[in-house]
């Protein structure tokens, strides 16, 4: 079994922990009696307990599941205007201004862009969930990054990402 196999089993496992525990405390409170760090916690958990799963979804659709099981259906993601990188208002849903790195991006966040492939000059919309961030990018759990349905956690540099999305692009904070 190669290393990385064994990590992703590990993230899977202390996901699923967390997922138990959190839910103890959401259902006691629901999902508008957490903190904001909470609920990005639980968007963050909820994610990483399919890496590495075949879903057979489409990113945003993936993610949309993914807020709905994390608020026990409380908060649904609105669909996307025809721009492929914006949402249509919810009052649930704070959308940030523009920049690189994008303001308030954090942990739990999630990112609605329009991706310019740089290699092959393919354009295609993408959801990601923020998992962590550094001075110099961030690391994102995502599905169907391969157009496969697969849960997948990478790296995306700040340069990167304003070189492939530029200003097409909105960072949510799910409330």
């Amino acid at each position: 079994m190669n290393s990385m196999t064994i990590k992703s089993r590990r993230f899977a496992f202390l996901a699923a922990c967390v997922a138990v525990v959190t839910s103890a405390v959401a259902a006691t409170t629901g999902w508008h009696g957490l903190s904001q760090s909470q609920r990005d916690n639980r968007i963050k958990m909820r994610a990483l307990a399919e890496l590495g799963h075949s879903t057979g979804l489409q990113c945003k659709e993936w993610v949309r599941e993914v807020v709905d099981d994390a608020s026990s259906g409380e908060v649904i993601i609105p669909a996307t205007r025809p721009n492929n990188y914006q949402w249509y208002n919810h009052p649930y849903i704070q959308s940030y201004s523009q920049g690189c790195p994008p303001p308030g991006v954090a942990p739990g966040r999630i990112i609605q862009m329009v991706w310019h492939n740089q290699s092959n000059n393919n354009v295609s919309p993408h959801t990601a969930i923020v998992y962590s961030t550094t001075s110099s990018g961030m690391t994102w759990i995502d599905c169907n990054w391969q157009g496969d349905g697969v849960v997948r956690m990478h790296y995306v540099s700040y340069t990167n990402f304003q070189a492939c999305v530029g200003s097409e692009y909105t960072l949510y904070k799910i409330r």
